[in-house]
């Protein structure tokens, strides 16, 4: 595979791309060939940050339970939802690609300057592009049947605070509750709701175009996912140092990854081509200047 197919593709569901730190690369993702799966709860959202306020309702004798136990209650349906949710989020293409570099290069994943100032060092940092299929059956080949794994496209939609005490993502029944149990309960609750809690953010982030998977384990830590063969190139980023950058072609030589450069001219982004570290015959080959890192 060569650069120029993630460049001029038409599918736009093909690749997804995480905005990272070139330390973070360097010393972590490809050293140990992972990436790092973390709590939901620390996103930067607040809806995901904060503790979910619940209604209660019943139709019984529990429904003395809604106003003496609302918040206990509220509490911990929260924390079995969120407790155990293990998020990696992503960048998408948007949709309609025509394989223009030209006329596609603002809708591409990989060139959006608030995600590189934000989470990519200020443009000194990276863009890693996965498989997107690929990187999916390396999460379900390793997490499972252990682990329930949902993935999608966030929806971006502002839904005001009036109604949110009948919304039915934000509610309890009670009668269920007590019958099933908090665990089983809190399952059917996501089978039903789990797009709108987890796969839906407020408008402004729309710009993000989030694609995200979430996995839902039996454990508080962090889970870790080996890529194997998804990550099919390195973006480097306009502000990037020559000598990391070094470091990273040199634990990525031996792989099938492709590197490229963004540069910023004028107004407009635009593919660093003239840039001849990125060739990879001409390092192969020494052709360019300094020989590979050893790994």
């Amino acid at each position: 595979m060569k650069m120029d197919q993630i460049i001029d593709t038409k599918n736009s569901d093909q690749y997804v791309y995480h905005y990272t730190k070139i330390s973070s690369v360097i010393d972590h993702i490809l050293p140990k060939r992972s990436l790092r799966i973390g709590s939901f709860s620390k996103t930067n959202d607040p809806k995901e940050v904060k503790e979910w306020s619940f209604w209660l309702s019943s139709n019984s004798s529990s429904g003395a339970l809604v106003n003496q136990d609302k918040q206990r209650l509220s509490q911990a349906f929260s924390t079995e939802l969120k407790g155990c949710a293990r998020v990696i989020c992503f960048c998408s293409d948007r949709p309609q690609l025509t394989g223009d570099r030209i006329a596609d290069i603002f809708d591409r994943g990989f060139v959006k300057p608030r995600m590189w100032a934000q989470y990519a060092e200020d443009h000194a940092g990276v863009c890693l592009v996965f498989d997107r299929e690929l990187l999916h059956q390396r999460m379900v080949k390793t997490f499972e049947p252990r682990c329930r794994i949902s993935s999608g496209p966030v929806v971006y939609r502002n839904r005001p605070v009036v109604g949110l005490n009948t919304d039915p993502a934000y509610g309890i029944n009670v009668d269920a509750l007590k019958e099933w149990g908090l665990r089983k309960y809190a399952l059917k609750h996501l089978e039903n709701f789990h797009h709108r809690l987890f796969f839906e953010k407020m408008s402004d982030w729309s710009a993000e175009e989030e694609y995200r998977w979430v996995v839902w384990s039996n454990t508080t830590d962090d889970l870790y996912l080996d890529y194997g063969a998804a990550l099919k190139a390195v973006i480097f980023g306009d502000k990037v140092r020559p000598d990391l950058a070094e470091k990273v072609m040199g634990l990525t030589q031996d792989d099938d990854v492709y590197w490229h450069g963004l540069k910023w001219q004028n107004c407009s982004p635009w593919y660093d081509f003239g840039n001849l570290k990125y060739d990879r015959s001409l390092r192969i080959s020494g052709g360019w200047g300094q020989p590979p890192l050893p790994r």
